[in-house]
Formats: C-alpha cells, sequence, structure tokens
C-alpha cells in the first residue's frame, strides 16, 4: 500500500511538471522524441579515397543513406537536426601521408551525402579525420591471435602523433617474424581501418499550433507519438542502387623509364602529367648515340613522343588509351645485314602518330612505385638512305615509303607522385 502511494504521488508530481511545460513550450516546436543517431560507415580500398560502391558492404551501405535522405526529405515532420562525419587511414605508411589521405576520405564521404541530400551547409557539424591508433589497439586486445600481444608492445612505444615514433613502429612490425606479422596485420587488420562514417542526427516533431495551450487539470489526453526507426535492412538489401555523386578526382604526375630500351643502352626518360579527370599528357624522350662494339652494329636514334592518355579510372592505374605523335631519327645495322638504315642526310626524321593501349598497376606498398606496359601502332612517312654495311660503307640507294605498323613497345618502371598530397594508402 505504501508503494502504490509513492507511485500516485510520483504520478502527480509528474503530471503538473509536463502541464506547466506544455504551457510554455507547446507555441514552439516540441520534440516528441529523443534524437534518433544513425551511424553508417563506408570502406575503401588501400590507396583509395574516391567512394567505390562494389567495394567491401558499400553498395549496402550507401543505399542506407540514401533511403534515410530520402525519408526526411518525403516526411515534413521529420527534422534532420546535424550531419557529422569522420573519416580514416590505416596507420601502414607515413604519419603525414596518412593524416592527409584520412582527410580525403571524409571529404569525399561529405561531399556525396551532402549533394546527395541537397542538405545545407547549416546543420553540417564535425568534420574530423584521425589515424585510429585506439581502435587499432582495441581490435588487437579483443583478438584471440596469438602475435597481438607483441605487437601492442610494439605500438606503445612513442607518441601516436610523432611522425619518426610511427616510422620506427611500422619498421618493427614489418620485420616481425620474417614478415609474417605484417602480412596478418595487412589482411586482416588494417582494411578495417580504412573507412568514414557519417552520423545522422534525427528526429520526429509533432505538428506546431501558434494559439496558446490551456491546461485542463480535470482532462489530460495523453498523445502518443510513433517512435523514429531506422529503414528496413532487409528492404535496403533489394532497393536498385542510385548513381553516386562523382567527388573530386585524384591528380597525380609521374616519370617513368622503358625497361627494354635500357637494356639496349637507349637512355630514354618520360614525363607525364594528368591534366583533367582521368585526362593526362606525356611526352618521351629516347637517345643512343653509340655502337654495339663495332660500327657495322649499332642502334642511334633520337626520339620525341608526345601522346595524349584516357584512363579508364581515376588515379593514373588500370588500362588506358593513347593517341601519339612521333619524331624519330634513326641510324641502325645489323652485323648479318647487308644494310646500314640512315634517315636521309640525317635530317629526315621519319614523321607521323598512331594510338595505343596500355595497363599501369602499382608494386609498391606505398603506390608510388608502379609498372606499365604499353603497345602502340601509327603510320609514318620515311625518308632514309641505304648504306652498305661495311665500314665506311658507300650509299647504295635512296627510299620514300610510308610504313604503318607497330611503333611502340614499351615495359616501364613509373615513379608517380600524387600533386594533391602525395603517398595514399
Amino acid at each position: 500500500m505504501v508503494t502504490g502511494t509513492r507511485h500516485i504521488k510520483f504520478f502527480r508530481a509528474n503530471v503538473l511538471l509536463a502541464l506547466v511545460l506544455m504551457a510554455v513550450l507547446l507555441p514552439f516546436r516540441v520534440p516528441a522524441d529523443e534524437p534518433v543517431k544513425a551511424e553508417i560507415h563506408v570502406d575503401f580500398p588501400i590507396n583509395e579515397y574516391r567512394i567505390v560502391r562494389d567495394y567491401s558492404n558499400n553498395a549496402h551501405n550507401l543505399r542506407v543513406i540514401e533511403i534515410l535522405l530520402d525519408e526526411v526529405a518525403a516526411d515534413s515532420t521529420l527534422e534532420l537536426l546535424e550531419v557529422s562525419f569522420r573519416g580514416s587511414a590505416s596507420p601502414d605508411g607515413g604519419q603525414l601521408l596518412n593524416t592527409s589521405l584520412a582527410a580525403k576520405r571524409v571529404e569525399s564521404l561529405r561531399s556525396w551525402v551532402m549533394q546527395r541530400g541537397n542538405l545545407p551547409d547549416s546543420i553540417l557539424g564535425s568534420v574530423e579525420s584521425t589515424i585510429p591508433w585506439e581502435a587499432f589497439r582495441e581490435m588487437l586486445r579483443m583478438s584471440d591471435w596469438e602475435d597481438a600481444p607483441n605487437v601492442l608492445a610494439v605500438i606503445a612505444l612513442g607518441d601516436d602523433d610523432d611522425p619518426a615514433a610511427v616510422d620506427r613502429r611500422m619498421r618493427q612490425l614489418r620485420a616481425m617474424d620474417g614478415g609474417r606479422v605484417w602480412r596478418t596485420l595487412a589482411s586482416d587488420y588494417f582494411p578495417r581501418l580504412r573507412l568514414a562514417y557519417v552520423v545522422f542526427l534525427k528526429l520526429r516533431q509533432i505538428e506546431t499550433h501558434e494559439e496558446t495551450f490551456e491546461p485542463d487539470e480535470e482532462e489530460l489526453e495523453l498523445v502518443a507519438v510513433e517512435d523514429v526507426v531506422l529503414p528496413d535492412t532487409a528492404a535496403i538489401a533489394t532497393a536498385e542502387p542510385q548513381d553516386e555523386v562523382p567527388v573530386p578526382c585524384r591528380r597525380f604526375w609521374s616519370v617513368r623509364t622503358n625497361l627494354p630500351a635500357l637494356g639496349m643502352f637507349i637512355a630514354n626518360a618520360s614525363a607525364e602529367w594528368q591534366f583533367a579527370c582521368r585526362w593526362s599528357a606525356s611526352a618521351s624522350l629516347y637517345y643512343s648515340a653509340w655502337n654495339y662494339l663495332k660500327s657495322t652494329r649499332k642502334f642511334r636514334t633520337f626520339s620525341l613522343r608526345p601522346e595524349v592518355r584516357y584512363w579508364f579510372r581515376d588515379g593514373g592505374n588500370g588500362f588506358f588509351l593513347d593517341a601519339h605523335v612521333a619524331m624519330v631519327s634513326y641510324n641502325y645495322a645489323l652485323s648479318s645485314g647487308e644494310w646500314r638504315y640512315q634517315d636521309r642526310g640525317g635530317v629526315h626524321p621519319a614523321l607521323g602518330g598512331g594510338l595505343g593501349i596500355g595497363f599501369r598497376m602499382p608494386i609498391s606498398r606505398n603506390g608510388r612505385w608502379r609498372a606499365e606496359a604499353s603497345l602502340g601502332a601509327g603510320v609514318y612517312s620515311l625518308d632514309y638512305n641505304r648504306f652498305y654495311n661495311v665500314p665506311n660503307g658507300a650509299l647504295y640507294d635512296t627510299v620514300r615509303k610510308t610504313y604503318f605498323g607497330i611503333d611502340q613497345f614499351a615495359l616501364s618502371l613509373v615513379f608517380t607522385f600524387n600533386s594533391r598530397g602525395g603517398r595514399s594508402l
């Protein structure tokens, strides 16, 4: 009985308090429930900061974001209070460059969400990026991996914000057990740290009334307000994905050298610059001025080859097509051949151009070193002399013709610079 009396008194006190608050606050928009927080993340491949829909579980998570934004846009009683973002990069690389990468990832997601939902900047909350050392440590603590304690001991050394200390940690981890520990980290732990989160804070509001509420102590009507719930993920899984909102492309410039040409003692170098998304310009220079041990065996050349490339993906990796022009001066002969060929008078180089195809892929963890294979074909106007292939051989004749065929074969080693912040991981 005592307990029942206490409950009645407690109820009456709360009713009176509610009446007072309603009388004061109801002319304004009154929240009917606590705000609901939805936190959704997007994963990123290594060496990427653009949003890749078909990577990991991104298609599902991006669809969740789209449905949530559509729900807010369609329901006038829903209010989106704040949208916050945070991004991260795994620690397997230079501290300063990883910090830059984390910032780019969070900016990619921020741009995508704000454009997709047509959201005003006034609801934008915090935008943070970090190297998630504590999350990494927590993963290891929760793991039953036998090497986790040893890794925890290494990453406890030095300050998380000290680039030199972080580099020392990474060197020690790479060297542990002949690289076995590092391979496990790279496959099972680091990928879970390459992500960006969006956090939505939303609530449902009741309709507003401008007239002043006069409470009636004899009548109190309790109104049930529908709870706000997150979208049904079962329906989301079968929903048709929508096109991505584009994010800023990553610009690069690079230098490379053709290894087979170097093997023939032909000095060569190429420089490339991305001047627009998926478009780059390149120029290649080849030079050789010597014989191969004797005068009847040589491949002397001076050539200049500008080209424009179209890449099928951002970042200077994968397949590309090129259109090129070229100027080639030449003087070559084989010991077993009857003739030595030289552009007429040394002042009539081959002139022409063509099309090519190639493929480039990263070969280092930091993405700067890459390998490239390319093949091209073109049409050239030739004007050359034929000499007897003997020492000081006499002129035999002059030939003018049009050549059509292979004009480029390269297996190149590439070093890439990222003009918008350096290496990405």
